[in-house]
């Protein structure tokens, strides 16, 4: 009669665990993202209607994303801004990081390998969004403060060395370069 009793008290322990298994995952908060660009947020994944409209989200600005979801082959975030309003928008708007270049001479290379050769290097006020990063290198899209040409130049899918001391995390460095760029647009 024992071992019925051991049998039944093991399988009692172990269904607890097989129903937890069984659960929805909850939402992971994917965590802090920075708007590429001003954009509206909206009450749903994109519209352009002016009603589902329900917080413009600045350049730069902070984001938390709530969730990441898919509609008609477009990715969208969930997302929340620093005043609690929540609404969604293209994933692709926003960024992991923003590094700004306080000096001149950062390098942006075609590769992450210091032999793979430059497209040039950034002017003071560029700002790179990171797209991924690897090591000590990132990927980014930079808004330069270069002028080409009488156009201010801009840098895609070029990558830089994240720990160069030529590089800034500090927002209030990106709302100068926001304001240079402008100015080199007049």
């Amino acid at each position: 009669m024992r071992k019925w009793q051991i049998l039944i008290i093991i399988i009692s322990s172990l269904l607890p665990s097989c129903k937890e298994k069984n659960k929805e995952p909850e939402a992971q908060i994917l965590g802090t993202r920075y708007s590429k660009i001003d954009q509206h947020i909206t009450s749903l994944p994109g519209s352009a209607k002016k009603e589902h409209r329900v917080s413009l989200v600045y350049a730069l600005e902070e984001v938390t994303v709530l969730e990441k979801l898919s509609q008609e082959k477009k990715d969208y975030f969930k997302l929340s801004t620093v005043t609690g309003k929540e609404g969604y928008s293209l994933s692709t708007n926003f960024s992991e990081a923003v590094l700004f270049v306080v000096k001149d001479g950062l390098s942006a290379f075609r590769k992450p390998t210091l032999t793979a050769g430059t497209k040039g290097k950034f002017a003071l006020g560029s700002i790179c969004f990171v797209k991924e990063i690897q090591g000590e290198w990132a990927n980014v899209d930079c808004l330069t403060s270069s002028v080409k040409d009488g156009i201010v130049e801009d840098w895609y899918d070029v990558w830089i060395q994240t720990a160069d001391d030529r590089l800034s995390r500090d927002p209030l460095i990106g709302q100068t370069a926001l304001l240079l760029r402008d100015a080199y647009k007049i």
